[in-house]
């Protein structure tokens, strides 16, 4: 494009020279001379408003071209601080317990080898989050050891005439320790992920947890939880 505008630029100062050059300048200037002269003033004019005009195109075309450039290099870079540590497993339920309430969908395991639960003062408290939660429309699917069946068929029985849905699936496999997680996707459509409390008979459910909201991360996620429904 660039080289098209220098060219008809060109094409137009010549043009105007051979055209103007021949005749007295549309009868203004009778002295062939000043005619010459006031020809090549021309197209020298027109020749550089061409020129601005095409370096003012160039500029917004590389303009254009740098931003998407840098869009392209930002969008494959994670969001800053998408990772955060919380001091304790306690904080981490307790962060939940704040965010259930008012989440859209939820995708959860509860994997332990021998159904170890977190203390009971929490265990009570994000129970209360959960019903509540399900109560307003929460579709909550979870992934579970056995010795947890109980506990869903009690959430799954309180869903009943609830709009929300609990939905979980039992996975019988003897696991020495697995990293637990959870996704939660929020009314707008934003998701988070939280992960930790790898629970194992040496540390129990104290493990560190995180909680990252990088999209490819957390989708990433998502699609795990799917095929450990499977």
């Amino acid at each position: 494009m660039l080289v098209t505008g220098y060219i008809f630029t060109t094409l137009v100062s010549v043009i105007s020279f051979i055209l103007t050059v021949k005749s007295d300048f549309f009868g203004l200037i009778k002295d062939a001379s000043a005619s010459t002269m006031a020809s090549l003033g021309l197209a020298i004019l027109l020749f550089l408003i061409g020129e601005r005009l095409t370096n003012a195109q160039s500029q917004r075309s590389f303009n254009n071209n740098l931003v998407n450039e840098i869009q392209k290099h930002l969008s494959s870079l994670p969001v800053a601080n998408t990772i955060t540590e919380f001091t304790s497993a306690d904080l981490a339920m307790d962060y939940l317990c704040e965010k259930l309430p008012t989440a859209k969908i939820v995708w959860n395991t509860k994997i332990s080898k021998d159904a170890i639960s977190p203390r009971d003062a929490f265990a009570s408290k994000y129970s209360k989050a959960l019903r509540e939660a399900l109560k307003k429309g929460l579709v909550y699917k979870d992934i579970l050891s056995p010795g947890f069946t109980e506990y869903a068929s009690d959430i799954e029985q309180f869903c009943k005439n609830k709009p929300g849905k609990y939905l979980f699936k039992v996975v019988d496999v003897k696991l020495n320790s697995f990293i637990n997680f959870i996704v939660i996707e929020h009314k707008n459509g934003e998701k988070e992920l939280v992960f930790g409390w790898a629970t194992s008979d040496l540390n129990g459910t104290e493990s560190p947890a995180y909680r990252i909201t990088d999209t490819r991360i957390v989708n990433y996620y998502v699609d795990y939880h799917k095929d450990l429904s499977r």
